[in-house]
């Protein structure tokens, strides 16, 4: 009889270990292990910058993070998206300058076309130095999501440097870029939460508008745009120099805690 149970116990362990896919245990290990974030740098200067004077000048420097390891559809899916947008950071008038276009030739461009910029300016005694700088960090990652922030500062010779900050959220069982439609269900309902926090952030009274000190958006409501990361018990959205307000009152960010807003969370 003991043999017998002997015998039985085995048997189902046996199938039991047999029915496991050992390609699902891979690639699951494959998708949320072995995909990791390297950081790396790319720096550019033109061969003007040596210069006496030092005014006549372009750089580019870019801390940017690319993944590795992993499963190789999800990974490339990952830096392509990268790759474009930081090749958008390079964007001087029209968007289709540097669409599909390496980041790294991109780049170049920008030191290249600063120096027949040069050439053509120097007889009109209008010369400034440019500059193009980009910092990308982790905000947040767990075995299934990973919170990314690229920030960027340009100097193009206008009335003032421009900086921004763009977060994207990529789910790393699929390499999609997680969207905002796909983290809140309704962004409107958090509209006043933005608003309370613009005040305070403002030092504006409960019973004023935040138009009152120069924000401008249409209508009375605060709008609720794209630019949202995921954290681990919290999402933000930040609001760069010019889309709420005068570059002079600059960038909004935004903190808010999942619990708070739990009824509007799709999931995350």
């Amino acid at each position: 009889m003991k043999k017998l149970i002997s015998i039985l116990v085995f048997t189902l362990l046996f199938f039991s270990c047999k029915n496991k896919n050992p390609n699902t245990i891979k690639t699951s290990i494959e998708n949320n292990t072995d995909l990791i974030f390297k950081s790396n740098n790319l720096s550019f200067k033109s061969d003007l910058c040596d210069n006496e004077n030092k005014i006549e000048c372009a750089t580019v420097n870019m801390n940017y993070l690319m993944a590795t390891g992993g499963k190789t559809t999800i990974r490339e899916k990952i830096n392509s998206t990268i790759e474009d947008i930081l090749a958008n950071h390079f964007i001087i008038g029209e968007e289709k300058e540097v669409l599909n276009t390496d980041f790294k030739k991109a780049a170049q461009s920008f030191i290249t076309d600063y120096e027949e910029y040069i050439g053509e300016e120097k007889n009109r005694g209008f010369i400034t130095p440019y500059s193009n700088e980009t910092e990308c960090k982790i905000l947040y990652e767990s075995p299934e999501i990973i919170c990314i922030s690229f920030s960027n500062y340009s100097n193009t010779g206008g009335a003032h440097p421009n900086y921004f900050t763009q977060l994207i959220n990529f789910d790393k069982t699929t390499g999609e870029q997680i969207k905002a439609d796909q983290i809140l269900k309704d962004r409107q309902k958090l509209s006043p939460i933005l608003e309370r926090q613009a005040k305070v952030k403002y030092r504006v009274e409960e019973d004023q508008s935040l138009k009152d000190i120069g924000l401008y958006y249409e209508g009375n409501i605060f709008p609720v745009n794209d630019n949202i990361g995921i954290l681990k018990d919290s999402i933000i959205l930040e609001y760069n120099p010019y889309e709420v307000g005068p570059y002079v009152l600059g960038g909004i960010t935004f903190k808010i805690a999942k619990s708070e807003i739990k009824d509007l969370m799709i999931s995350f």
